[in-house]
């Protein structure tokens, strides 16, 4: 079988880790709210918060799993005629952000064949933050982006580095070129 396995282990460890910042947080939300409306002699918030979280644990590690395994990787298949990557610019609906779809999404991949695929380009997005306290200095920050568009829709992959976003584009382009036989990298300057 010949295939390309492009491996992004800090772009996986990056969303794993805002995915639990997140969990954290509206755990912590949830146990709150639920402590103000029973009865405050009863436990403690601490106390609360505290068993919540020995019983939500196991869950949270297993979706912080789940997570990681569905964004550390991309997979070109020369032989099916696919590409798989991470699942996690898929809504196009008010009533899907509203359910949380992309909380959920960031756990599953997509798979897209060749001849669903149009066209992909590259994006590189640089911005700087000012830092906190006197004396500090701005910070520099940059996003690689492969924007893939197709019959399927489009999604937006961001990569923390710019060598493995050129790996999964030189790779689709080459694999999509043998077997369709059609170009599909566009130059962002063609689109001006």
């Amino acid at each position: 079988m010949n295939k390309i396995v492009v491996m992004d282990i800090w772009t996986a460890l990056s969303v794993t880790f805002k995915d639990f910042v997140t969990a954290m947080v509206a755990i912590s939300f949830t146990v709150l709210t639920a402590y103000v409306l029973v009865d405050f002699e009863t436990i403690t918030f601490v106390g609360y918060l505290k068993e919540t979280m020995i019983y939500a644990s196991p869950f949270i590690v297993l979706k912080l799993l789940l997570v990681y395994w569905a964004n550390k990787k991309y997979v070109i298949e020369h032989d099916n005629q696919t590409f798989t990557f991470p699942r996690t610019d898929m809504e196009n609906s008010i009533i899907a952000v509203i359910l949380f779809f992309p909380y959920f999404n960031i756990m599953r991949r997509k798979t897209i064949s060749f001849s669903e695929l149009d066209y992909f380009y590259l994006d590189t997005k640089r911005w700087s933050t000012d830092g906190v306290g006197k004396g500090s200095k701005k910070e520099k920050h940059v996003r690689y982006n492969l924007n893939v568009v197709g019959s399927f829709g489009s999604a937006n992959l961001e990569f923390l580095s710019r060598q493995k976003r050129d790996e999964v584009r030189n790779g689709l382009a080459r694999a999509v070129k043998e077997v369709t036989n059609k170009n599909v990298d566009s130059k962002v300057a063609e689109f001006n």
